[in-house]
């Protein structure tokens, strides 16, 4: 039959329609929440066409089946054939007719479902207009009452979640000082309800169905107090120029994407405890005017402290920045405490002042180490430090004692034109390159017993009149002369002296010195 053809053809179109939509809905992208699409003309003609095909299809089948069975000259075989005929006209009709009505319910309900969409939407952004009128109240009640409202919204529907932390974070940039304002303003508790929603809703324990997805916060110049975003997953975070009158925690906080700290004030003990910065992070010029504690953090982009000032103690112990780390130019007023830091790549810490004291025992370097005309007002600790590049301590100034003993410098090592104005210890140090100490002034003692050097250069500049004895590993240092001219004496060896040595996993250490 000639219908048949075309409606095979027909159903097949729609199948493969239909196998496009499901490869598209395949795609890792996340798609919009479902709305209904609006009824088109086009699509009507279709049904309609759909059902009159249908119709004429199952028509022409019948009347070909009952045509089968006329018998040439039987009258009675006639008029039963002429009997089923009207039937099947009648079914025919039947059918078409209840397809019609089934169509059109459906249509009915799509119809509904839209007016319904629209209506629901309309709705929202009315409420969220209300809510946003409320936040500028003069009546702080009111003002609450509108960030419950916004919560709300966000919890009761997942795609407005962006837009509400965008009005939270918009109401917390505006102008206020916690300083200056009384205890019994009204607008501390707006601003701490406003805090408390993004604290909660973006901690990543609260299950990923109460979590809030997002892809930006925006605080710029925000004045918040208490703040503890302590375990949440943040991303894009942009506290630039922020205070933070009050402590502030970030335990455990995962941040994703670019960071920046950049001009931020904290007033108060803040805390990195086991932060994961997965990007870049910026904490240029930033002021910690308390303790700062950056340990077990692990930056896994570049982090930039340019020009900040920690006016207290600065931790950084058993922290790890996989990316370039710049320190320069940064005042620590407090004891900066980096012992079991790992540093794997460029490490700057050119022009910086470490006021209290250094410890970067147990570090371990693995790239390229700059600390160029930086400032050890008090003790430096580089014990047991693993220096795997080219380091350089040129023009850098240790008004305390200094002590590098047990370290391993595996590249060449650069000391011109430091000045040491106490003693200085390299007790047991390995320069497994060359090292430089072209220029350098040293105001006190300085101990090489025991260093060893792979390489002893015919211009090299050594502290004091170290005479170098060449053994089977290299040029090792025992014999020293005291400053006032007195006999050399030979160091003791004690049994329980560790010499440091190099294996390619790392430095170990392993009692017993060698005879020379």
């Amino acid at each position: 039959m000639p219908l048949r053809p075309l409606v095979f053809w027909m159903l097949r179109a729609l199948m493969r329609r239909g196998d496009a939509r499901s490869r598209r809905s395949e795609d890792p992208v996340p798609k919009p929440p479902w709305r209904p699409r609006p009824i088109r003309s086009w699509v009507l003609l279709v049904v309609f066409a759909l059902i009159l095909l249908g119709g004429w299809w199952y028509y022409d089948l019948q009347m070909a089946e009952i045509e089968s069975l006329r018998v040439p000259g039987d009258a009675k075989a006639d008029l039963e054939i002429a009997k089923m005929r009207l039937e099947t006209v009648r079914a025919t009709l039947t059918v078409a007719a209840g397809i019609g009505a089934a169509s059109a319910l459906v249509l009915s309900f799509r119809r509904q479902q839209h007016d319904e969409f629209h209506s629901t939407q309309q709705r929202i952004t009315e409420l969220r207009i209300q809510a946003v009128e409320q936040l500028s109240s003069d009546n702080a009640t009111i003002r609450i009452g509108g960030l419950y409202n916004l919560e709300r919204l966000g919890e009761q529907h997942e795609e407005l979640r962006q837009l509400v932390l965008d009005e939270i974070c918009s109401y917390l940039r505006r102008p206020f000082d916690l300083v200056t304002s009384p205890p019994a303003d009204p607008e501390r508790e707006v601003r701490a309800f406003a805090q408390e929603i993004l604290q909660r809703r973006l901690k990543r324990r609260i299950g990923r169905r109460n979590y809030w997805s997002h892809n930006r916060l925006d605080l710029t110049d925000a004045a918040l107090g208490v703040v503890d975003f302590s375990d949440c997953r943040l991303r894009n975070v942009n506290f630039t120029r922020v205070r933070f009158n009050g402590p502030a925690k970030f335990h455990g906080t995962s941040f994703e994407g670019p960071t920046s700290f950049t001009g931020v004030v904290f007033e108060q003990l803040v805390s990195f405890f086991d932060a994961r910065f997965d990007d870049q992070v910026d904490f240029k010029e930033a002021a910690f005017s308390s303790v700062a504690d950056l340990s077990r953090a692990s930056f896994s982009g570049a982090a930039w402290f340019t020009k900040a000032r920690f006016a207290h103690e600065v931790n950084c112990s058993l922290a790890e920045f996989r990316e370039y780390l710049g320190f320069t130019g940064v005042a620590v007023d407090g004891y900066a405490n980096c012992s079991g830091t790992v540093f794997h790549s460029y490490a700057n810490f050119s022009k910086s002042v470490f006021a209290g004291g250094a410890d970067f025992e147990l570090a371990r370097f693995a790239g390229v180490t700059i600390f160029e005309e930086v400032a050890f007002e008090a003790h430096a600790d580089f014990e047991t430090v693993s220096f795997g590049g080219w380091t350089s301590f040129a023009r850098s100034t240790f008004r305390s004692s200094a002590s590098f003993e047990h370290s391993v410098f595996k590249e060449s090592t650069v000391f011109r034109e430091s000045a040491w104005n106490w003693r200085a210890s390299f007790l047991m140090v390995h320069f497994n390159a060359t090292v430089d100490f072209e220029g350098s002034a040293f105001l006190d003692d300085v101990s090489l017993n025991g260093a060893l050097l792979r390489q002893l250069l015919h211009d090299q500049s050594l502290p004091g009149r170290y005479r170098p004895v060449e053994t089977s590993k290299g040029f090792r240092f025992l014999w020293t002369v005291k400053r006032d001219g007195s006999e050399p004496v030979v160091p003791q060896r004690r049994p329980g002296d560790a010499e440091l040595q190099l294996r390619p996993g790392g430095p170990e250490l392993r009692s017993g010195v060698e005879s020379v």
